[in-house]
């Protein structure tokens, strides 16, 4: 079966249905990996899909709203479409046919609560023709939450004791050093800072990576053929012969024109060819 696209541009596009799946693709999707916890790991969780999809635009579009309803965000959406072939041949009335197979892929980068990602996954079923691939990940990174909270400590002790020093010392060069050394200090403690929060932001909102597409579209456009064109209006062959005679007698003339404005170098000749002549008879008649 096919669904068949027209626009007024001569322009017409047929797509082959899908095959319907063989497993329900909420069972392919689901992971432990997204639901395990306990009271002292914390973990990011990350997961990655392509499939096919009857269509990919109103397939994004339905993504985005289920991602909403589970109170998540899009960080990135791209569509594109990829040619895979295009055959073109001419037809009548000095047209070209012109049939393209392509396909249209999208990415969509979505956020989404971490404790809601296997509910967001199942709810993708619906739109899901054929599950091509997919991968999850659970990191535990509760000793890079742990390494970070050290290195906001340290830089914050650091501080402390550059600012005890230098009510100690109270020397003008010393004070510089220091407020220097504080400086940097309250530096590394900001970076620690963000990167903490940035790795919980990450464990409290897993990262979904989707890639889609959808089965290949064959776009039929007609076009102007201008070699075809060109042939329609070439003029008949006697036409063309009648050209080139009398171009051929035109070129005659202008050649003869062009010798006869040499005539003082035939005069010159016939002048000497005739001396020749008469000085050979001389000596002829001499003998």
């Amino acid at each position: 079966m096919r669904d068949a696209y027209a626009d007024g541009n001569g322009t017409e596009a047929v797509q082959m249905e899908a095959a319907k799946p063989t497993m329900a693709p909420a069972a392919q999707l689901v992971s432990a990996a997204l639901t395990y916890s306990d009271g002292q790991r914390r973990f990011v969780r990350t997961a990655n899909a392509r499939f096919c999809v009857r269509d990919t635009y109103a397939a994004a579009l339905a993504i985005e709203d289920l991602v909403a309803q589970q109170q998540g965000f899009v960080t990135g959406n791209q569509i594109q479409a990829r040619v895979l072939d295009t055959r073109t041949r001419s037809i009548a009335h000095a047209r070209r046919l012109e049939l393209t197979e392509y396909i249209v892929e999208g990415r969509l980068t979505v956020r989404v609560p971490s404790e809601r990602t296997q509910a967001l996954l199942r709810a993708l079923a619906s739109q899901i023709e054929f599950l091509d691939a997919r991968s999850v990940e659970a990191n535990d990174v509760q000793f890079d939450l742990l390494a970070q909270a050290l290195a906001r400590q340290r830089e914050e002790q650091a501080q402390q004791e550059l600012g005890a020093a230098s009510a100690r010392t109270g020397r003008a060069d010393h004070i510089a050093e220091v407020i220097a050394a504080r400086n940097q200090a309250r530096a590394s403690r900001d970076e620690a800072l963000v990167e903490q929060r940035r790795i919980e932001d990450r464990i409290a909102f897993s990262t979904l990576t989707l890639s889609l597409y959808q089965p290949a579209l064959l776009r039929r456009t007609e076009l102007p053929d201008l070699q075809a064109a060109l042939r329609e209006h070439t003029p008949s062959f006697g036409w063309r012969l009648a050209q080139s005679l009398r171009g051929g007698w035109e070129g005659l003339q202008v050649l003869a024109l062009r010798l006869a404005t040499l005539w003082p170098l035939w005069f010159a000749l016939i002048c000497l060819a005739l001396g020749a002549f008469l000085l050979r008879r001389g000596r002829r008649d001499a003998r």
